[in-house]
């Protein structure tokens, strides 16, 4: 591996840890019914920046769309059959 590609895994990371401890702030100041879908539509927000960030790394194919779509839609039902 190349340690030119090292800066994508460091980016990654760095952006994951805030995600989870926003996550669990979201958690302690909202009600969990709110909160969890929310944080379930993060394929959507995801698929964007991987097209724009990851060009000759990471390529976007149709599965992985459906496979986004698919995840959110997984969450919405979920949170549509316990309300």
């Amino acid at each position: 591996m190349a340690w030119a590609r090292c800066g994508v895994f460091r980016g990654s990371g760095d952006s994951g840890e805030p995600e989870c401890l926003l996550v669990l702030v979201a958690l302690s100041l909202g009600e969990v019914s709110v909160v969890t879908p929310l944080a379930g539509t993060a394929p959507l927000f995801v698929l964007p920046f991987t097209s724009l960030f990851l060009k000759g790394v990471e390529k976007l194919t149709w599965r992985v769309v459906v496979g986004s779509i698919l995840i959110v839609l997984g969450v919405f039902l979920l949170t549509i059959k316990g309300a």
